[in-house]
């Protein structure tokens, strides 16, 4: 039987690694860092991956003492157990998470693996007898004999 500290435990891991997959993400990827003029919709600024990442890493320094937030920065993935569970807590209590003010930036990121693991495995063919998908979406139609595209 779980209890709920065990639960509430595997609940704050789960967040820490949420996080830290798009943390690494943007870690890897750095020329989507690039700032640009804010936008307001509704009231509020579109969520940029420098934003994220400031956000993480500031919320894991307050709770992290030095040695352990270096080792954070460097491998995440050997912090001890204990500190992902707390950056979990923390993490999720400020939103960070896929529920959180972040969510378009995982929406996003995920889209984007899943586009990228497609062109990959069918070489940008997606549709039967190798139509390009973006001729499909666009509403563009070949022609079959010329190979020329029809607007």
């Amino acid at each position: 039987m779980i209890t709920f500290s065990e639960k509430q435990k595997r609940d704050w891991l789960e967040e820490y690694q949420t996080v830290v997959a798009l943390y690494q993400v943007f870690v890897e990827n750095r020329e989507t860092l690039r700032t640009k003029q804010a936008e307001y919709r509704c009231d509020e600024v579109q969520a940029l991956p420098i934003d994220f990442m400031v956000d993480v890493e500031l919320k894991a320094r307050r709770v992290l003492p030095l040695p352990l937030y270096t080792m954070f920065l460097r491998h995440p993935e050997l912090l001890p157990e204990t500190a992902r569970v707390l950056l979990g807590q923390t993490w999720q209590e400020y939103g960070l998470g896929v529920e959180g003010a972040y969510r378009t930036l995982y929406f996003k990121a995920k889209n984007a693996q899943v586009r990228s693991f497609l062109e990959e495995s069918y070489n940008g063919m997606f549709g039967a007898n190798d139509t390009d998908i973006t001729r499909t979406a666009t509403g563009a139609s070949t022609d079959d004999t010329t190979g020329e595209v029809d607007a």
